[in-house]
């Protein structure tokens, strides 16, 4: 089989990491070094014993979707949801974007933006936008940037980022372009407009920075490859105005970070602060240290030899406050991985969750997208609940036409629920939607089960759809005397749905004397 991308091979030889590339998301944590139970692991756990830890967890805010990537022989585009980093959920084997490799991935506007990347046939400067994760809409097909892979992106300043880059499996660089969208018009970034038709950034051109992040209010690039691999770190607070950092005040003519030349490095915010991991060397292969900042000037190594295998190409990404790495692949292009690792903050190691991933090998030049719990589903408006005492031969409910034979002094559960697309697109809902009844402060369910919504219906843009409820239909769902809270999930992994219109946690309580 052929590998990703074949080059001629004096061209391989001189710049055999330019073809992929993998760049983290930045999702920054307010969390002042908390340790989450998560976190809280000092050796590896056995699968049940790590599972049972998370599921003590309070319930997770974020979720996260993995997509695309490749495994040196096939590309990809399919796409896994998690909550918890432990348990995936494949909704799309094949995403309406076409398979592809060292793209870009944002949350961006309440949506999922994928564009860029590179696959066998050729480079891509496409844009797709999802509101669910399994719904694409295709933008644009042709962005006014150029095709393109291996360049640095990051979410900032209520814009999306885009920096450098090459195309071509010759590598003509445009490594000091920058461009700037709003969600709606893309800005080729003026960062020197004393100078007519000069409107790159100051490095190099042929110098493509590899890794961005937003951090504390600064837009931070660093890593590159391209001619040579570098450790320069650029700092800006608008994206017109640069800064070389000085890491190194000390010693003059010397502003390079401690951590080396390097490239494909994966850098996320995380706790107030930068961590960098992994990444190329052309001095020592690739890499497996951690290196941490608070401010992106002074840097120092927390792990020299993490337990993961060297890698690059990898993604770290921050999730319900805890810092995962997931997959990559080392400089032979023989090994990729699949493997997930949480870092303990207390022990400042990583820990394998040793979670089972349900997809078949391992990958690089993927993409890790983290977004609130509540994104993709519906928002949820209880409009009616209420009670009704049973009467024999009498029909309990709407869409319930069977009397009630049998005499008894439990009450029947009744209520309507109004789904209401806010979004552009059709919204599909499947019958395995449920709304769920807590009985009292227990944790677990009680006298009463799931109540599945029973029938798929689409739901047009900016349409509402009407479901009518009655636990007559179960009759171990009658409710005794007590009190009861009504929640409501969504799909077969029971997360619960905590939006409404007014994007409050939807709280209903029934007591019944």
């Amino acid at each position: 089989m052929k590998k990703i991308h074949i080059l001629p091979t004096i061209v391989l030889s001189l710049f055999v990491l330019g073809i992929f590339f993998t760049q983290v998301n930045t999702f920054t944590s307010n969390t002042q070094h908390a340790t989450t139970l998560k976190s809280d692991i000092a050796v590896p756990l056995s699968g049940d014993q790590l599972n049972a830890r998370v599921a003590s967890l309070p319930p997770p805010t974020e979720k996260v979707f993995l997509m695309g990537g490749n495994n040196g022989i096939t590309y990809f585009n399919d796409i896994w949801t998690s909550s918890d980093a432990i348990s995936w959920n494949l909704i799309q084997q094949h995403a309406g974007w076409s398979n592809r490799t060292n793209f870009a991935a944002f949350y961006f506007q309440d949506k999922i933006w994928v564009m860029g990347g590179v696959h066998a046939a050729g480079y891509f400067n496409d844009v797709w936008n999802s509101v669910d994760g399994i719904n694409w809409n295709l933008v644009t097909s042709n962005a006014p940037w150029s095709a393109r892979q291996i360049y640095a992106y990051t979410v900032f300043n209520n814009k999306i980022w885009l920096i450098g880059g090459h195309y071509s499996p010759f590598f003509p660089y445009v490594g000091n372009e920058i461009w700037s969208f709003d969600g709606i018009v893309w800005t080729h970034v003026d960062t020197n407009s004393a100078q007519a038709g000069i409107q790159d950034a100051p490095w190099q051109n042929t110098k493509i920075m590899t890794s961005a992040v937003s951090h504390n209010g600064m837009m931070f690039v660093m890593t590159s490859a391209g001619n040579s691999y570098s450790n320069d770190i650029w700092a800006t607070p608008d994206g017109i105005v640069w800064t070389h950092v000085d890491t190194n005040p000390t010693i003059v003519g010397i502003q390079d970070a401690p951590w080396g030349p390097r490239a494909f490095s994966s850098t996320t915010s995380f706790n107030n602060e930068i961590y960098l991991t992994g990444g190329n060397s052309t001095s020592s292969g690739t890499l497996n240290d951690t290196w941490v900042s608070t401010n992106g000037v002074n840097w120092s190594q927390i792990v020299a030899g993490s337990p993961w295998s060297s890698r690059g190409w990898h993604k770290t990404f921050s999730l319900n406050n805890t810092l995962y790495l997931l997959g990559g692949g080392d400089i032979s292009w023989q090994n990729y991985y699949k493997d997930i690792w949480l870092f303990n903050t207390t022990l400042s190691t990583w820990v394998n969750t040793l979670s089972l991933v349900p997809w078949n090998s391992g990958r690089m030049g993927h993409q890790v997208v983290v977004t609130p719990i509540s994104f993709g589903l519906p928002d949820i408006i209880v409009t009616d609940l209420k009670w009704q005492e049973p009467i024999a031969g009498v029909p309990i409910g709407p869409g319930h036409n069977n009397p009630i034979s049998q005499s008894t002094s439990n009450k029947y559960i009744l209520f309507t629920a109004t789904i209401k697309n806010d979004s552009a697109v059709p919204l599909a809902i499947p019958a395995n939607h449920k709304m769920k009844l807590f009985s009292g402060t227990a944790p677990s369910v009680l006298a009463v089960n799931n109540i599945n919504f029973g029938t798929s219906v689409t739901i047009p843009p900016q349409g509402t759809h009407t479901f009518n409820f009655s636990s007559q239909a179960t009759p171990n769902m009658r409710a005794t005397a007590g009190t009861y809270t009504l929640t409501l999930r969504a799909d077969t992994s029971n997360v619960v749905v905590e939006k409404n219109e007014n994007n409050n946690r939807i709280v209903k309580t029934l007591v019944i004397q």
